[in-house]
């Protein structure tokens, strides 16, 4: 698993209370990628992207995986 994924994989598990196991075999990676974009971002974290999401998109996709920003 690369690195980028395997922290986002802890990441999440931390966030959200899953574990390790069932992220790496129930979530498909681009979900887990556009989590990590997510927790960037519900962090304050300024992300650039090739295709800008708006904010409402963002608060609805961390609603969808379980934190609030």
């Amino acid at each position: 698993m690369p690195a980028g994924i395997a922290a986002t994989v802890f990441t999440l598990a931390e966030k959200t209370g899953w574990s390790i196991e069932y992220i790496m075999w129930e979530i498909p990676i681009s979900i887990i990628n556009q989590a990590n974009h997510v927790f960037l971002w519900a962090s304050g974290i300024n992300t650039k992207r090739s295709g800008k999401i708006k904010a409402q998109k963002a608060e609805e996709l961390a609603r969808l995986i379980g934190i609030d920003s």
